[in-house]
Order: C-alpha cells, then structure tokens, then sequence
C-alpha cells in the first residue's frame, strides 16, 4: 500500500522542481558563501578534530547558502575543513546543519545550483541537512562566546545534534562549484548594535555583485483557457505592494509546460493568479477556442471540483493553492489514486491538508489510505501527519545500489486501523521505507481448538515497534501468543542476508501447563513435559570468506524432546536436524576441504559429537592424458558417543553410559576408466575403502548378527555403469482430446553392476545389479507466438537384485519397507556398519514413477515400490489433479505403505502381532466457487487400516468488496485435535489478516498472499 504514496506525493505536489542546469551561465561559478544569524551563538574549536568547528545558535536560527533559506528554533552546525587539491585554491568547508523546531525551508529561483542535500527528518520538528561552503563564513548575533570541547557535552542542544548528525557519511558527493549569491542582501539587514562575524576567519569578506551577465533560467508561461462558452473574462487589479492579480469564476482549464517536456495541468471552477505587472496577456497564447490569455504566473489559487493532473496522476481536492516559481503546492481535502501492480489493485491516499516542506520533504494532515473507492472504507489505515522523503532526500546514508523503493523513507503519528469506523490498532508512530508492510502487525491469528484452547499468536516487526527501521538485509519480528489451556508465550524472530553472510534466529518461551498430543497410538499421546516453562533458541550463520572459504556456526537448545514437534510440526517433519557446530569449509573446482566441530548441548538427546572432524573430497579428477578419472573421499574424526540422559536407548530397556572419545577415518578412492562406443556410454570402475576406529569397532554382519569386532577393515569393490539415449520424432501426429501437437519419445535405458570384496564380514556389502529406464513423451502446446515444448508423459521404471537378500520376516530389526537404488554418501557402510546393518536396499525390488500432464489443467501421478522376493507392494500412491476453470480445482488420490511385521509365533509360521506403521489412506480436497461471492474448500483423508477419518478440513469464503471472511473447521484424529477458526483479511494487503487462510488449492484472489 505505502509503496505508492510516496511516489504519488512527489509526483502530484513537487514533481519536476529541478531547474534545467543548462541555462546556467558557467561564468557564474565560483565561491559560496555561508552567512547565520541567531540572538546567542556558542562557537567550539577542535584542532584536535581535524579543524573541525562547532557552532550553537539559539533563540532563532537562520541560515542562508546560495539561494536556500533555512529557519528554526535552535540549530547546531558542524563545519569540517576539505583539502583543496589545487594550489592556491581557497579552503571549503562541508557543514552539516542540524536545526530543531519551527523549521522553515525556502528555495529561490536559482536554488537548484546549490546542492543541498536533507538526511534526517523527525516530523517535520528536526531537520538534518548538508552542504558544501566554498567561500567564506559570516555569522550574526546579539551575543557570542567560544568554549572549550569538553564543555559541549553539557549542552543538551548538542548532545540531541551529535546523535543525528555525526553517524552521516563525511564524503560530500557535491560539486565545488555553485552559483553565488547577492551577500549584500544579508549585510544591509544586520540591524545596529549587531556583530557581523566571520566563523572562520577573522576579516570579514564580502563579494560586491553577482555577474550581471548570467543566462536566467527558462521560464514557460502558463495558458488559461475557459471549459465552456461563452468564456468568462478575467477581471485584474493591481495591489497597493506592485504585485497584480487576475480573479475569474466558471470551469478553467489552465497548463504550464516543462523544461523536461512534462505537463502539469488543472481545471476548477474558481481562479486567482497572482503575477508581477506586465506579464499576463489576455487573449494570446498558441491555444485557440475558448483560450482566455497567457502569461507568466507566480501562483496560483484555485478553487472548487479541482482536477490537477501531472503525467499518469491526478489529483482532486477542494483547493490547492500552488507556486509556479518554487514548484510547491498546498492542497485542502486532497484524494489521489494511483495501481499498485504487486499487490493488484488500487491504493488511495486522502488527506485533509497535504504540502511540500521542501523539494524532497513532503508532510499530510489527518491522513487515510485504503484500497477502496468508497466514501466510507471497510478498511484503513489512518494517521494524524505522514512525513515523507523522496530517494534524494535519504540518499546521503544507503547505498547508491540500493533500489528505488528502499530509498524512500515515510514516517506516520498517530497511526490507527480501522474496519469501517471501529479501531482495531493503534500505535503512536511508525517508520517505512515503503518497500515492506507499513504497520507493526505482521500477523494475528485467532483461533480454538481441543489442544490449545482459545489462542491468539501475533507476529509483529520488531524494529517498527521501537519506532527503527530495519537495513534491507534484516527482517525481525516479536512474538506475543496466548493459550487458554496451555499459558503465554513470547520470543524473537529474525533472518538476515547480506552479499557475504546469512542466517537466522529464533528465541522463544513460554509456560506451558499441559500435555503433548504427538501421534494416533497410545505411547503417543498425554505426554508429560515434566515442566511448566518450555522454549527453545536456535541460531544460524553462514559467512562468505575470502579465497573461497565459508564459515558455519549453529546452535540449537530445547528445552525438552517434544517441544519442537508439538509447537513446530512443520519444522521438526521437514527442516534440518537441530545442532550445535562450528564448519569451516572450502570449496574450489572440484575440490573440498572442510573442518567440523560438534557437540551436544541438549541432554536427552542421543548423538554422536565431533572434535572435530576433518573431511577432504576430489571430484571428477582426469589423469593419464584424460583416459582416467579419480574420485576420493577421505575423513579423519574424533567421535564420543552420547546418550539419553533419562537412562533408556529408544526401542531398548537398558542403560548405557556415554562412550570416551574414539578415532575413525576412512578413505575411498574411486578410479573409471570412461569408454564410448556409438551411443553407449560404458564406465568400468574399481574402488578401494579403508576404514579404521579404536571404539567398539566395527561388529555387525549384514544380517545384523553380532560377530567379532575388527578396528581395521577393507573394502573392495569392482563394478560397470553403462548408459545410453535414444529418441524418435514424429510431427504429423495431432490430437484435441490428448492435446498433442506433435510428440517425440525419449529412452534412455542406464544398467550398473557391483560386486565387492570385504577384509571382515562386519564390513561386508551385497553385490548388486540395477537395471532402469527413462522414457519421456514431449510436445508441443500453446498458440503460435507462445509456443512451448513440455513432457506429455514421463515414465520411469527400475530394478535391482542384489546377493543374500535380507530376511524381512524376524523381528523389528530384520523389517524392510521401501528403499532406494544407493545410497548418495559411499562413507555410509562405514559410518552406520559399526552398530547398523540397514543402510540401502536389502531385497529385489522394482520402482516406477508416472507423471501425465493429459492436458494444461489435468495431471495424473503415481509411484510404485514392488518387493519381489515376498510379491508384496510395499508403497503406492496415485492421484489426480485437475482444474475446471474457472469454479473448480480438485485432486483425488490413495495412498499406501504395507505394515512391517513385528512378531511371528515359535515355529515362524503364524503371525502373533502386527506394529501398525503402514498406511491405506484415501485423500481429496476440493476447491469450488459457489458463487461470485462464496467459495467453499474440503480436504479428508480416510485411512481404510483405522477405518475413519484421519483428518477432515471445510472452509466457507465470504467476499466482500476488497474484504474477505472465512470460517474453517477441523477434526485431526491422528493427533486427538479439533478446531475451528475466523479469519478476516481485506485483499491485497496481508499485513493485515486475521486468522489462517492457508487452504487447499485456492483459486482467483482467494490464496494466501
């Protein structure tokens, strides 16, 4: 929403204010003088500064540079000497004003050669400016005194100045030339009794005249002409002051061209021009009709039905009254529209009195912006003053890459939102830099349900909160949560991301006074904390080193196993693994080195730590005159084993204290020797594997079976990898029923074998063989100009054998489900061997995975896991997703994992006990649009092995206007939990939500934005 105000703002009130630099005479570029006058003027010394110079003017400040005039209550300037880097050339000064109170700002007609840049703007009450002074200092006051440094920090004026004005980049960007100034203006009006002082030097300098020969800059006349006819004549006077004024009442349209070939346009029904005698014409001017005159005008008031319009904006109020001289404007009850294309659709801005402080300082009164055209919004954003700064007031302290959108700055007072004329937030001020959402409120969500009672989770920008903006490279927010049935809770969240560094933060607490609901089975559920504060902190950071190093540091401690699934499911089911290390790592070519260091910091956890651990990788590595390719992977580590601190071993009864510290290492080192013959693609290979560790060693057959431990074993291992592609097109074939417009088929068939020899059984690997193929059906769709080639059908089958395949039918070890061809890490045998004989496929398999895109809105999925030495299915899943423009979306689909056996009687011949980890599960969800204003959202899954519904969703959308409403229910069986939940969310502007609106396959503006 606030991305366009600024824009709108600058563009409607102030646009086009810079005077054409062309038309400037260079023969009038020379020094520039400073002149300051104040009732009491404190001036501070700093030799050791540099030469910096302090001086401190009170009880009414002005300052003149160039053709600008600025005014205020106080003023502090800071005036740091510049080298000169001409001999003979005279000393410059870049001064930094700080001025405080009743501030002014004034631009002649020649100010625009005077680079005057503003960085600080607090409600328009604090101003803080900077310019460079070429010519010489004079300073005028009732009273002046100098003090010495150490006394400054006792003036209070200073200490508020240095906070603002010291922390600004010293580097001026301002060209040393500038136009100068008629000084004798400023040395006629020093009144008698009054001091005229030069700050930096002791005489006073003063120039005689401006050059008289300088080129003024190009003024273009303003046309009026009347709307209807018969026109109405304008009636002029001359004023008692020389000034002449031109009234006129009926509808008026009046333009003034720019020197940059923009147009700034206004009709209304009443006029008054004010303009110096002379220079208004009745009657003449290139217009034709109704034209009335043409002249050159000063400014103008306008009054009733106003229409003012500057390029693609327009304006409408009930006054303006605006300066064709300084280009500045005053508006009375002002409306602007203008689209917001990222969040579709149209903001509008009202104001009852909007003005230009100065060329890039803009200030509203009694302020509304909605994205409504009504008279009475449902929703709006509010405040009693909007000060605004457009990129070149801010640029002084962003950096020159920093976008458009990012360099401007807008602060609001008084701020409230309101749905119609209720107010649901207020806050007293707030900062943006119109890029991200303008409020505090990130999110709110409201909501009930049978494990959280009541709740209310809020999210809010930390920064804004404390009145701060946030660098672009950071986002942190604060979270305030309430429970009825579980307590409150609180915490800070924070990402960052910068060209050399990256990383997170996430710190939370709260007490919690239930029990965890985790899954469907009894040893699941009614879970005790067994304490009543519960939180975690985790901390993330990457940075980006020279010469091709990276540094990783993580931290993560829980408070106990269950609070991170409980209250982050979806970070505990999909996001790394919660650690604490330290990784440096380099990467180059086709190398790595890195160093790891990893300990535990949470108790219950059982995991083996690293200090550390040293790993080196070569990749694709060519030698023999490119006939040979190496691969090595080598680690050397200090492990300790540690583990549960509760005493028991998950699946396990007995107790089992931490290990001291042990040695491991391996090294693999692969050599293939890659031949072609026609399309075949033919990679024999042969591999060794060292492996070493002073622990428990390595005592595991491949069956799992214990057997004698060896610290030092060797693996073998010998194989061939083949492949090839092939494809055929066919152009002629069409069809409107498969959406075909051509079709080419692509095969690419892949086979490897693999047979290993092993120094010990407890290192021992199944040889295996892996046969597979790819196919792809591509065509083409889209019109001529959009044409577009994508996979109609892909389709993937694979199978693998493998030597002495495991038995799947003892005990919970021994039971396989789905697995994958390989393993990606050749370190896994090794590393998991030691304690573990499940680390890749175990039996015959056969994979298959299908995708149809049968059209643009219909796609057919499905994957298969086939255990040939049982002839059971282990997985399958099917589905359909389809979309009915422009009412329906849907998708239907089953899914099944076989249950794993767990006990089987004495004589192995009858099933005793079956352990339900499988699932038989049938899932839809439906998206349909009843009507124009109603859509309604169903999700279910009804799993056939518990025989109900695991999880059931319905949501009815309401739309009103640019206002949406909705209510969900759910029933989750799985983790005993039911809920409903209200959410309201105006469109467009998701800042200011209110409950969830994550549905199934939303369509049209009904998504999560």
């Amino acid at each position: 929403m606030a991305n366009s105000i600024l824009v709108l703002v600058s563009m409607v009130i102030c646009n086009g204010m810079a005077l054409d630099s062309s038309s400037i005479d260079p023969g009038v570029l020379a020094g520039q003088d400073l002149h300051m006058t104040a009732p009491v003027m404190t001036v501070c010394h700093q030799p050791e500064q540099d030469g910096l110079q302090v001086i401190l003017l009170k009880e009414g400040a002005i300052l003149q540079i160039g053709d600008n005039l600025l005014s205020s209550r106080a003023a502090v300037i800071y005036l740091f000497p510049q080298t000169t880097d001409t001999a003979g050339a005279k000393p410059s000064y870049l001064a930094r004003a700080y001025l405080e109170g009743q501030i002014s700002v004034q631009k002649g007609p020649k100010a625009k050669a005077t680079s005057v840049r503003h960085f600080l703007v607090e409600g328009a009450d604090v101003l803080v400016t900077q310019f460079l002074v070429t010519g010489q200092v004079y300073a005028v006051s009732d009273a002046h005194q100098q003090i010495a440094p150490d006394q400054l920090s006792n003036d209070d004026l200073y200490v508020r100045a240095a906070e603002s004005v010291l922390r600004l980049p010293t580097s001026p960007g301002i060209s040393r030339n500038a136009q100068v100034p008629d000084v004798r203006i400023i040395q006629d009006t020093i009144p008698a009794g009054k001091t005229a002082v030069s700050a930096v030097q002791p005489e006073v300098v003063v120039r005689s005249q401006v050059k008289q020969d300088a080129e003024p800059v190009e003024e273009f006349p303003v046309e009026i002409s009347a709307v209807w006819e018969p026109g109405t004549q304008i009636e002029t006077r001359e004023m008692s002051d020389g000034q002449s004024v031109a009234t006129a009442s009926g509808r008026f349209y009046l333009f003034q061209r720019r020197s940059d070939d923009q147009v700034v346009e206004f009709m209304a029904d009443n006029v008054v021009l004010f303009y110096e005698s002379g220079k208004f014409s009745m009657g003449q001017g290139q217009q034709q009709g109704n034209q009335i005159g043409t002249g050159h005008f000063q400014s103008v008031y306008l009054q009733g039905n106003i229409v003012m319009t500057e390029g693609d904006r327009t304006t409408r109020a009930d006054e303006i009254y605006y300066d064709f001289v300084n280009q500045r404007a005053l508006v009375v009850n002002a409306s602007m529209r203008m689209f917001d294309e990222k969040r579709g659709l149209p903001i509008y801005l009202r104001a009852k009195m909007l003005g230009c402080v100065s060329e890039n300082i803009y200030e509203a009164q009694d302020v509304q912006l909605t994205s409504s055209e009504f008279y009475f919004p449902q929703v709006s954003l509010n405040a009693s003053k909007m000060v605004l700064l457009s990129d070149q007031a801010v640029e002084g302290y962003l950096p020159e890459d920093t976008d458009t959108a990012s360099r401007l700055e807008g602060r609001l007072y008084d701020v409230n939102a309101k749905y119609g004329d209720i107010t649901f937030f207020r806050w007293p001020r707030i900062v943006t830099n119109f890029k991200r959402p303008d409020i505090p409120l990130s999110k709110i969500r409201f909501g009930n349900d049978s494990e959280f009672g009541t709740s209310v989770e809020t999210r809010w920008h930390l920064s804004r909160l404390l009145g701060l903006k946030d660098p672009p490279w950071l986002e942190s927010r604060l979270a305030a949560d309430y429970f009825s049935k579980r307590g409150v809770g609180g915490g800070i969240e924070a990402e960052y991301e910068k060209d050399d560094a990256q990383g997170s933060l996430i710190a939370y607490i709260m007490n919690d006074r239930g029990k965890d609901d985790l899954g469907s089975t009894d040893n699941r559920r009614n879970l005790d904390p067994k304490q009543d504060v519960r939180g975690r902190f985790s901390f993330r950071h990457r940075q980006f080193l020279p010469d091709d190093w990276q540094l990783t540091v993580e931290t993560s401690y829980i408070s106990d196993r269950n609070f991170l699934e409980w209250m982050y499911r979806d970070e505990f089911n999909s996001d790394k693994g919660q650690e604490t290390l330290v990784y440096l790592k380099r990467l180059r070519d086709n190398w790595s080195f890195s160093i790891l260091g990893k300990v535990r910091i949470n108790d219950y956890e059982t995991m083996t730590e690293e200090l550390p651990s040293i790993e080196y990788h070569l990749k694709g590595q060519s030698f023999w005159d490119h006939r040979l390719t190496w691969y090595s992977d080598t680690q050397l580590a200090r492990f300790r084993d540690r583990y549960d601190d509760d005493g028991l071993l998950y699946n396990s009864s007995f107790v089992r204290g931490d290990s001291d510290f042990y040695t491991f290492g391996y090294t693999r080192n692969e050599v293939d020797l890659p031949l072609m013959w026609e399309t075949f693609k033919i990679v024999p290979y042969v591999a060794g594997t060292f492996g070493f560790e002073d622990g428990q060693g390595f005592g595991l057959d491949i069956n799992g079976n214990a057997v004698s431990r060896d610290e030092q074993v060797f693996l073998g291992e010998a194989g061939l990898r083949a492949s090839t592609m092939f494809w055929k097109d066919d152009p002629y074939v069409h069809s409107r029923l498969w959406d075909l417009s051509g079709i080419r088929h692509i095969v690419q068939p892949y086979f490897e074998m693999t047979t290993y020899q092993a120094s010990d059984a407890s290192i021992d690997m199944r040889d295996a063989i892996h046969v597979g193929v790819s196919q792809r059906w591509q065509t083409h769709r889209g019109s001529e100009e959009n044409r577009r080639t994508l996979d109609w059908l892909r389709l993937d089958m694979e199978a693998t054998w493998v030597k002495d395949d495991a038995d799947s039918s003892i005990g919970p070890v021994n039971s396989y489900g789905p697995a994958a061809f390989v393993y990606n890490d050749p370190s896994i045998p090794f590393l998991l061997r030691r304690d573990e004989n499940y680390y890749g496929i175990a039996r015959d398999t056969l994979n298959g995975e299908m995708v149809w895109r049968l059209s643009d809105t219909l796609s057919l999925l499905s994957d298969i896991n086939y255990d040939m030495n049982s002839g059971h299915v282990q997985q399958f899943d099917i589905g359909m997703s389809r979309y009915v423009y422009p009412d329906i979306s849907y998708y239907v689909g089953t899914r099944y994992l076989r249950p794993l056996i767990v006990n089987v009687d004495e004589n192995n011949d009858g099933i005793n006990d079956v352990h339900e980890v499988g699932s038989n599960s049938f899932v839809t969800a439906v998206t349909y649009r009843l009507t124009p204003r109603y859509t309604a959202t169903f999700s279910q899954e009804y799993n056939f092995d518990f025989g109900k519904a695991v999880r059931s969703d319905l949501t009815i959308i309401r739309q009103y206007h640019r206002m949406f409403y909705g209510l969900s229910l759910s029933f989750d069986d799985s983790l005993d939990r039911n809920a409903v939940m209200f959410s309201v969310w105006p469109q467009g502007v998701s800042e200011l939500a209110v409950g969830s609106r994550k549905y199934t396959g939303l369509t049209g503006t009904v998504r999560e934005d």
